[in-house]
């Protein structure tokens, strides 16, 4: 199935990496995304065996079976920033919980549709997001950089969590 999608790509545009899960660690899939120039973020399987060598894919594979025994799964998947993948899972799941379906029947629609859902997903994060407060009296939020003053006796959360998380960290 990988191969046929990386076919949907006009060979003259370039591709930086594909990221996928485990059960894409195969050789052909291997293969296509080498035989693309492009980067596979791939994990091995956990009794992941070194290949033979005798393909680009096969080396490229060995390479993140290598750097997976070396440097355990988590640090792998932060450095090789596998864990973006989980986090695009995690909303569009979200997305799925606002509506299975499209309701708008022309493109365009769709696309205002979708920007909808995503402002709606945004409002939610920024609920959830709290600002601290440190002694000083600066108040941070971590995710904008934005600082606001506030008086130095006050030292509390600004926004109350409405919406629960749906995993907790």
């Amino acid at each position: 199935m990988l191969p046929d999608l990386l076919n949907q790509i006009p060979p003259d545009q370039d591709i930086g990496s594909v990221t996928a899960d485990g059960a894409y660690d195969t050789c052909k899939c291997r293969d296509a995304i080498a035989a693309r120039n492009a980067h596979a973020v791939i994990p091995p399987r956990k009794n992941a065996t070194l290949w033979k060598p005798d393909t680009p894919g096969a080396r490229a594979r060995n390479e993140a079976v290598r750097s997976t025994k070396y440097l355990r799964r988590a640090l792998w998947r932060h450095l090789t920033g596998y864990h973006r993948r989980s986090r695009v899972e995690t909303k569009m799941h979200c997305v799925k919980l606002l509506g299975q379906s499209l309701s708008a029947r022309d493109f365009d629609r769709h696309v205002a549709e979708i920007q909808i859902l995503a402002a709606i997903l945004n409002g939610f994060t920024t609920l959830v997001i709290p600002e601290t407060v440190n002694p000083s009296g600066v108040r941070r939020r971590p995710t904008s950089g934005r600082f606001v003053q506030q008086s130095p006796s006050r030292v509390e959360t600004t926004r109350p969590m409405l919406v629960k998380p749906a995993h907790p960290r």
